[in-house]
């Protein structure tokens, strides 16, 4: 089994590969981050993400994927990003 993890940003995504061995333990199989600092405006940075991640999935094919929520802090509030 192949697992997928991505922890998103707009400007920097992490993401990383495990697979589970013979014995049910993680070992990892790939990670980079994928940054999108020199692309200007939101949503080419989105096509960019989708770029990048559409060819780490067909490269690898993993099984499954999780993804962190993706959320920004302010003084006074925790808030989704989506809020």
């Amino acid at each position: 089994m192949l697992i997928l993890g991505i922890d998103p940003g707009l400007t920097r995504t992490g993401i990383g590969l495990i697979s589970l061995n013979q014995r049910n333990e993680p070992e990892l199989v790939h990670y980079e981050v994928i940054d999108s600092t020199a692309v200007s405006s939101t949503s080419s940075r989105l096509i960019f993400l989708y770029d990048q991640l559409s060819t780490v999935i067909e490269t690898y094919q993993p099984n499954e994927a999780a993804m962190e929520k993706l959320f920004f802090s302010t003084q006074h509030h925790d808030r989704d990003v989506g809020q």
